[in-house]
């Protein structure tokens, strides 16, 4: 039979798909605009994070209501946890779509480099790893989820390798500095957001099958 509160469930999630394409929108247009090097798309990044903003508060109040009114058990109340800590997820990934954007505008104003050291890859990669994880929440596939954690080092690896390149090239460039260091940051910015979806691909394993994965895979 089904549950009478069903429909908070599926709005809970509907919410959390709403957020997710938007952050994932957000970050993406963060990227266009650095690499592009446009600085009026790296500040409709800026402004479009007050939405995504105004979403985490939306969720986390739902996520609020469902506790006190339904007092969910099981699967129910992993869902309802696992939704608040996605959203948290998903919200700091709009702020790194967002410091990624500043970044942007910062190189804008200055000269360009020769490359981007592989960086666009990483970015690509990070953005896969949300998406990834937001399709296995919808379809609750741990296997996909697991996937996420399995690709990490590889993300991790490929991090470090641009931040060597990067160095390389401060040292052969002491002109380029500048731009430089705020390339290692955006490096780090596409990492954290690599691994916000790591983060996400945790929770659907725990909300399906009460498992927590966190600590068994290394990288």
């Amino acid at each position: 039979m089904e549950r009478y509160y069903e429909a908070q469930f599926k709005e809970l999630l509907d919410l959390l798909l709403r957020l997710s394409y938007l952050s994932i929108e957000n970050y993406s247009r963060a990227l266009q605009g650095i690499f592009s090097r446009d600085p009026e798309l790296c500040e409709q990044v800026v402004e479009a994070d007050e939405q995504i903003d105004e979403m985490e508060v939306r969720i986390d109040q739902a996520c609020i209501d469902i506790l006190l009114m339904r007092q969910p058990v099981a699967k129910d109340l992993r869902f309802v946890t696992m939704s608040m800590k996605i959203n948290t997820n998903l919200e700091r990934m709009g702020d790194q779509a967002v410091y990624i954007a500043r970044l942007g505008c910062d190189l804008s104003d200055l000269p360009p480099l020769k490359n981007f050291f592989g960086l666009p890859m990483l970015g690509e990669k990070a953005k896969t790893a949300v998406r990834t994880a937001i399709d296995s929440l919808v379809d609750e596939d741990t296997e996909l989820a697991r996937s996420i954690a399995a690709r990490d080092p590889e993300i991790n690896r490929l991090h470090r390798d641009i931040i060597r390149r990067i160095l390389h090239y401060m040292a052969e460039e002491p002109s380029k500095i500048t731009q430089a260091v705020d390339l290692i940051f955006l490096a780090k910015a596409m990492e954290r957001v690599a691994d916000y979806g790591k983060n996400i691909a945790y929770e659907v394993v725990y909300m399906v099958d009460a498992v927590d994965d966190r600590h068994r895979s290394t990288g």
